[in-house]
């Protein structure tokens, strides 16, 4: 919720730290669903930045760690947003 109101606010550098901490916090107690959802922010970020290029790993991370749940509205997004950037 921090990075995405920094981002709110406009503030396009200080997002990452929030995002970056939401993702350890939610893949340390197992919280996929919370997990999916920062690295889609911060997947959003880097495209925001201009760093595309590093989108994709981030968000192939999580959705290659995924054993279940394919048919969830996140996974499908992270699915979509995976296809998209690998254009």
């Amino acid at each position: 919720m921090r990075g995405e109101l920094r981002l709110k606010r406009g503030h396009l550098a200080r997002p990452q730290a929030g995002f970056c901490n939401a993702i350890t916090v939610a893949a340390s107690i197992g919280a996929k669903a919370w997990e999916s959802r920062a690295t889609m922010s911060f997947t959003r970020l880097l495209d925001k930045q201009g760093r595309r290029g590093e989108a994709p790993a981030v968000l192939a991370d999580l959705y290659n760690s995924l054993i279940e749940g394919f048919d969830t509205v996140a996974l499908n997004d992270a699915k979509a947003v995976l296809d998209e950037l690998a254009k």
